[in-house]
């Protein structure tokens, strides 16, 4: 967890769009929060590690569109965690 925090500063910085930062720090604090409380029910840690890895790889390459589908399956495998984490409430 404190990789991921550091890796998310780390994107939001880089960004240099100090509107987009504003707005992901609020969402990575608020998701943050709802993993530590729900990863145990639905969470596949190593695969959620391996899709990070993914766009941190692209990123460093310099591939915009292989970051962008990265992120793409990072943020599908997200959202089917909280849906399955919710419906299970």
């Amino acid at each position: 967890m404190r990789l991921d925090c550091e890796f998310n500063g780390l994107c939001v910085t880089a960004a240099r769009n100090e509107f987009a930062e504003g707005a992901m720090r609020l969402m990575h604090g608020l998701s943050r929060r709802f993993w530590y409380y729900h990863y145990k029910q639905a969470a596949d840690l190593p695969e959620m590690a391996r899709l990070h890895g993914a766009v941190a790889k692209a990123i460093a390459d310099g591939d915009v569109d292989r970051a962008g589908r990265s992120l793409d399956r990072l943020l599908d495998n997200i959202e089917a965690f909280t849906r399955a984490t919710i419906t299970e409430l």
